[in-house]
């Protein structure tokens, strides 16, 4: 795990990631590598929830639930230090020593309403079926997937659906649906190529926050699907993606001195 910029990377962030979306509301698990490190660290519990195979991890990964059952946890000194102090370090335990796993569940529940986003209707620049068939599956995919971050709130595809073919402007919708997100994209078809754009906006702003563009061979489209839906994902979702690290940008932007 490494920390750049205020941001965590790594395996560890990746695998915490994946776990998180298992989650119940609210909830936290842990790896079985975080699980031993805060062995006897903690006076919160955490009980074995199985295992679970993880994308590009060879074995499966342990799984331990954090239990929040209204007991505070008896800090050492506690008595000498006012108690978000307790709070703050148990927040930055779980950091150092839980790979990530767990440090933007705390963070962003202390930076109060969750991150929202709305994915809108991939254009389709080809004009032909074909292509308008892998715009609407990309856009389906990408909501389908960044819904499972229980740290974001995305908005369902039947709300979005209007606005497919459209001329937008992006703060409108934005207003409409209640977001502070956009995700906007196109698909254009030449020949045997295919070129896919996505952007992500700061609906208050109107600022491009990120942009990517693939060009690919017209062969194989479900495998252009997944492969880009997943990339977008990962790269905007989870607690180190895009979205939540703006979010945490515009807050410190708030703080006062």
């Amino acid at each position: 795990v490494a920390l750049v910029d205020g941001d965590v990377y790594g395996d560890g962030v990746n695998v915490a990631a994946r776990l998180q979306q298992l989650a119940d509301a609210g909830g936290v698990i842990v790896s079985g590598t975080a699980f031993d490190h805060l062995q006897g660290k903690l006076d919160w519990s955490l009980d074995f929830a199985g295992e679970q195979q993880v994308k590009n991890i060879s074995r499966p990964v342990r799984m331990y639930r954090l239990r929040l059952d209204g007991k505070r946890p008896r800090w050492t000194l506690r008595m000498a230090m006012p108690s978000w102090v307790g709070t703050a370090a148990a927040i930055v335990l779980f950091a150092l020593l839980g790979g990530g796993g767990t440090w933007w569940f705390f963070h962003s529940a202390a930076l109060g309403a969750k991150p929202s986003v709305a994915v809108l209707p991939f254009n389709n620049f080809g004009g032909d079926d074909a292509t308008g068939r892998l715009a609407d599956g990309l856009t389906e995919d990408i909501i389908t997937d960044l819904a499972q971050f229980p740290e974001l709130d995305v908005v369902a595809r039947n709300s979005t659906q209007a606005y497919k073919g459209k001329a937008l402007d992006v703060r409108q919708v934005a207003n409409a649906l209640d977001v502070g997100y956009v995700l906007e994209g196109s698909i254009q078809r030449q020949g045997g190529r295919l070129r896919i754009t996505a952007q992500l906006i700061d609906a208050k702003t109107g600022n491009h926050l990120w942009s990517e563009r693939w060009d690919r061979p017209a062969e194989d489209v479900f495998a252009i699907q997944t492969e880009i839906a997943e990339q977008v994902t990962n790269r905007l979702g989870n607690g180190v993606g895009l979205i939540q690290g703006a979010g945490r940008a515009a807050a410190k932007r708030k703080r006062p001195d």
